[in-house]
């Protein structure tokens, strides 16, 4: 897909409340773990059904016709001088991801956020216009 072409569905996007999560979790476990597997492996399936049952994080659900396309996971984080929101994951394809990332813009500014920051594969570089690459992150295993 090409970064400013239209998507082929938008679907709805949602945010789950932490106590919904237990009930939708059976729906959106395989895209967690899909994501999870492209990650850092800090966390597993049950640290993020934790956080977000818990309302530390917040868990989102992008539907089409009754169906979960894709999920996102964020986290609103406190600095002493601003407010992030941090996209800990996403799962699902293309096509039903972008068009909900102004929703979660939007969302973010509501909450007092001054930044949307995410992490992620490369790959995440080239379809994310208007992203500005400001570091790379880096580890060793020990």
């Amino acid at each position: 897909m090409m970064p400013n072409a239209a998507p082929a569905r938008a679907g709805e996007l949602r945010q789950i409340p932490a106590l919904a999560v237990i009930h939708e979790w059976p729906r959106v476990a395989h895209l967690v773990r899909s994501a999870l597997e492209h990650g850092e492996h800090s966390y597993d399936e049950a640290d993020v059904a934790f956080y977000c049952m818990r309302g530390d994080w917040q868990l989102w659900l992008a539907e089409e016709d009754g169906g979960v396309e894709a999920i996102g996971v964020t986290e609103l984080v406190n600095f002493p001088r601003q407010r992030k929101c941090v996209i800990r994951y996403l799962a699902g394809t293309l096509d039903a991801i972008l068009p909900h990332l102004p929703a979660l813009r939007a969302w973010a500014k509501e909450q007092g956020c001054a930044l949307l920051e995410g992490y992620g594969r490369e790959g995440w570089e080239k379809v994310m216009p208007g992203w500005t690459k400001r570091y790379v992150v880096l580890q060793e295993e020990l």
